[in-house]
């Protein structure tokens, strides 16, 4: 009889310190604070989320754009565990891309690329360019890619000559932050449009839209399956950094 009352008695304890170890169900949402790096983690009542840097009194901005760090949806996971997760059109290559080619009678290749980081960089007095473009040519010349592999433009109008013996078929455009970047981070080191294949071979002018091609995308920081521990209620561990709710 003994032995059953101490079972029991151990099982209660059991139980009790494994509850007072769990959250209370459902978690709920709040904006969460990070003294380190002034940062804030807004947590929604929809299970959407917004990471962003919370302006110092006094400073002046201190990118050139977005102090939202990123944004996403968040759940609550078993072991006390937030899953994050930014929209997947963060998560993959830019891939609009649309072009309209006009044939004009000249030795050269002439591309225009149109993008709301194009129109940033204009208006409304313009801005120092911190993006450059890499042409990856597809032609029946080894040589002439091979010459052209490692040129960059820092414009959004490219002119190259072509020699008479060499015939384009087609051309993608890669996407690379210079080292002057203004975002307060890079996403990726670089991006790679689709190819665009010529059709027309008189084509020697190509207008190319890329209307995904923007500060926002280049700077949001991406999240997939990004996990954050909960503590408490009032404190979350992200990255070895404690954020406190307000």
């Amino acid at each position: 009889m003994a032995s059953r009352v101490l079972f029991l008695i151990s099982v209660t304890l059991f139980c009790s310190c494994k509850t007072s170890r769990m959250l209370p169900s459902p978690f709920e949402s709040g904006i969460f604070w990070n003294k380190e790096d002034n940062t804030q983690l807004d947590l929604r009542v929809d299970h959407s989320f917004v990471y962003e840097n919370l302006p110092n009194s006094g400073d002046l901005d201190l990118y050139t754009c977005c102090d939202t760090i990123t944004y996403g949806t968040w759940k609550l996971r078993e072991n006390n565990l937030l899953e994050f997760s930014t929209p997947e059109s963060l998560n993959i290559p830019i891939t609009r891309m649309e072009v309209k080619d006009h044939s004009v009678a000249t030795d050269s290749l002439e591309i225009m690329i149109n993008s709301p980081l194009e129109d940033f960089y204009e208006y409304p007095l313009g801005h120092e360019r911190d993006v450059v473009y890499r042409i990856l040519w597809y032609t029946n010349s080894t040589s002439f890619e091979l010459a052209q592999v490692n040129k960059q433009y820092a414009q959004r109008h490219i002119k190259i000559s072509i020699p008479q013996d060499v015939t384009v078929t087609g051309f993608g455009i890669e996407i690379i932050p210079a080292s002057s970047f203004g975002g307060q981070q890079v996403g990726y080191r670089s991006w790679v449009t689709p190819a665009y294949q010529i059709l027309e071979q008189a084509s020697s002018t190509f207008v190319v839209e890329l209307p995904d091609l923007s500060y926002n995308y280049l700077t949001y920081q991406r999240l997939e399956g990004d996990f954050i521990y909960v503590k408490s209620e009032q404190v979350l561990l992200w990255d070895g950094k404690e954020y406190l709710r307000k």
